[in-house]
């Protein structure tokens, strides 16, 4: 039977075509018993398993098919044998389970399935081909009794043709319902019996493919405003919009029809950050489409194997209004190594979140994305004998803040020592209220064995991990941040770190006036004002306090222990001791990196393998200093004072490295390539 349905997209409108079947009923069976045991696999038109194989939507078996089969506690491996390829019904001989106990089935087959209370734990995964006889997810049961099987499909399959050869990738995002990922599933007939680990995006890489294309789905909604995201060769973002909800149902084909024409793409490319450095935080002055390697920042290491983004939370600083969902961040993508997202037209200023995950859901890796339209000015703590100040140059707010005015919009995100990831602050100017966010922002968790490390910090970006009079660390590390060399755990944009200790010495009660209509300490420097809002903190037991009474600022303290942090209140100013540990959530107020001294250039020939080559750069000079390296591979990264770093090269052959830094006074190499030359008349 068949029926006509319209799937509603706001480019287009396709029909739904349902494969619907009826039951087969088991075939005739005597007693089994022993060691192996030789049931029929049905799968055939008029059932209601869709299987392996297309011709006119029959389904029938391929050589080389598997089947999971468990009896609830072992599982084992069963290929479809040669002779019933291309037939509806395959016989197969099943050993290595108990045979007297009632039998699972499940297609394709999945090492990691389970059974659980009668039911089967099963995975649609996130990554998909779009081919055909990988987009079912089909299941049945037998009682010992029993010599036939009947699959059921378990999964909804969305079908569509393109003959474009420019697309890379697919990703479709429904927009509140998990339809990948893991679930129990009732074997008698193949629908959803609960959610185990879902997750709510399906990515298919096209790798020069085109014509048909099939995806698998679990059984749920679709809800209005779900996005088919698509990205080109080019580079450019382009997608369809669900204008309607609709429904997945197991057992259904949904034909979304052609799609050459009716993707909607961008004019242009999505510009890319970070090609001069990389960063845990980009600046995004004005809307358009962007793309960010998915590397860690600062750095040119890969954050793993990325299945898909996410947009983790969205915020304008504000107590009293949250942003509209994807206000911000429309939408995200992960494509070939990018993140790829877009900054709407009408955006306003505010910070969001956005991560990299595994298949599984994991964060790989987050960025903090700082929209600022007119972005941020640096300011020189001008030194001198009229100026007892370091000289330093120093963003003109704090990290995350949206203006140096009046309100709590001056006051910025806060961290916790050590950490890349922000939490939004105080949304009050005076008080403990927080900013409110679309999506969730923060956790809590006291600090113990399981979540006292960078690991779980990294793949739990929202968790403030406290412990009262403590660090968040098991093991302290103060080396996380550094001044002197920026680490992938730095917050702060391409060309700022976090300050020295040394940035804000010379400030003292006497020459930092309290502003209390604006809560802060104001410094004037060459007739330019300095605000330091008293921004509060979340104290070392998890929760906000002090907002528009006091302001903490870390500072890059090298050492396990003392000072790192400058406090400001109406009262007093100075460092102050370790300040009941690194798990405090307090500001960050970036410091500029500033070359100094006479540029120099070293220039290495070096023959390398498929491996790695290491530079170790001395220097010296200012403490602001840093130095850049080019590859030679039309890759670079900036790097401080005696970091070693390091490259991969994808191929092998002959490269030439540049250095360039200023005022160096050595260098040191490690290498797993061959120097063969090395040219110092820059130096």
């Amino acid at each position: 039977m068949k029926h006509t349905v319209k799937l509603f997209f706001t480019a287009f409108a396709a029909l739904l075509l349902i494969v619907s079947c009826a039951r087969k009923e088991p075939l005739p069976v005597d007693g089994i018993a022993g060691e192996t045991r030789t049931l029929t696999v049905i799968c055939e038109p008029g059932t209601d398993a869709t299987r392996t194989g297309i011709n006119e939507y029959t389904p029938v078996w391929r050589a080389g098919d598997a089947l999971w089969v468990s009896d609830g506690t072992t599982s084992t491996r069963v290929v479809v044998p040669a002779e019933a390829a291309g037939k509806p019904n395959a016989e197969l001989t099943i050993s290595g389970v108990d045979l007297t106990k009632t039998l699972y089935f499940l297609y394709p087959y999945d090492e990691n399935a389970s059974v659980a209370s009668g039911r089967i734990i099963a995975t649609v995964p996130v990554i998909q081909d779009g081919l055909f006889e990988n987009a079912h997810l089909a299941v049945g049961t037998c009682a010992p009794e029993d010599n036939a099987v009947a699959l059921k499909n378990a999964s909804a399959i969305l079908h569509f043709y393109v003959n474009r050869e420019d697309l890379w990738t697919l990703q479709l995002t429904n927009t509140s319902t998990g339809f990948t990922g893991s679930y129990k599933i009732n074997p008698a007939t193949g629908a959803k019996y609960s959610n185990n680990s879902v997750v709510r995006k399906l990515r298919m890489d096209f790798n020069s493919k085109t014509g048909d294309m099939y995806l698998s789905c679990m059984a749920s909604n679709l809800p209005k405003g779900s996005r088919f995201t698509f990205i080109s060769r080019d580079g450019r973002i382009g997608g369809i919009s669900t204008s309607t909800a609709n429904s997945l149902v197991n057992g259904t084909m949904y034909d979304l029809g052609n799609l050459d024409d009716r993707i909607e793409f961008d004019d242009q490319p999505a510009v890319t950050l970070g090609l001069e450095e990389t960063a845990n935080c980009y600046l995004i002055r004005e809307p358009g489409s962007y793309r960010l390697p998915t590397v860690k920042g600062n750095g040119s290491t890969s954050v793993g194997d990325v299945a898909y983004g996410e947009i983790v939370w969205e915020s304008i600083n504000s107590a009293t209004t949250a942003p509209s969902k994807f206000s911000m961040v429309e939408e995200i993508a992960y494509s070939q190594g990018y993140l790829y997202f877009r900054i709407p037209e009408g955006a306003p200023d505010g910070n969001a979140l956005i991560s990299a995950c595994a298949e599984d859901g994991t964060v790989l890796w987050s960025w903090h994305l700082w929209l600022l339209a007119d972005g941020f000015e640096d300011q020189t703590y001008g030194a001198g004998a009229s100026n007892p100040y370091s000289g330093a140059v120093m963003m003109d707010r704090n990290l995350g803040a949206l203006t140096t005015g009046d309100g709590a919009s001056a006051y910025g995100l806060l961290y916790q020592y050590g950490r890349k990831d922000p939490f939004p602050g105080i949304g009050v100017l005076s008080g403990t209220t927080a900013a409110k966010t679309a999506g969730t922002a923060t956790t809590t968790a006291a600090q113990s064995s399981a979540n006292g490390t960078v690991e779980y910090a990294t793949a739990h970006p929202t968790a403030v991990i406290y412990k009262s009079q403590g660090d968040w660390l098991l093991t302290s590390d103060a080396t996380l941040w550094s001044a002197a060399a920026k680490t992938i755990y730095d917050p702060c944009p391409a060309g700022y770190h976090v300050p020295f200790e040394n940035a804000l010495s010379g400030m003292r009660p006497a020459n930092t006036a309290w502003d209390d209509t604006r809560k802060a300490r104001t410094l004037t420097i060459d007739a330019t004002q300095i605000l330091f809002p008293a921004a509060g903190d979340r104290g070392s037991a998890g929760s906000l306090a002090n907002g528009g009474t006091t302001g903490w600022y870390w500072f890059d303290k090298n050492t396990a222990s003392g000072t790192n942090a400058w406090k400001f209140t109406a009262d007093t100013i100075g460092t102050a001791p370790k300040p009941q540990g690194q798990s405090c959530c307090f500001s960050v107020r970036c410091q500029k990196y500033v070359a100094t001294g006479d540029e120099q250039i070293l220039s290495l020939g070096v023959t390398a393998t498929a491996g790695q080559v290491f530079l170790s750069p001395l220097m010296q000079g200012e403490t602001y200093s840093t130095a850049r390296i080019f590859w030679g591979d039309d890759s670079s990264e900036s790097f401080g004072v005696n970091k070693a770093v390091q490259h991969p090269y994808q191929a092998a052959g002959n490269y030439v490295q540049l250095i360039r830094g200023y005022s160096l006074s050595g260098f040191k190499i490690q290498s797993l390539g061959d120097i063969t030359s090395i040219d110092l008349s820059g130096f």
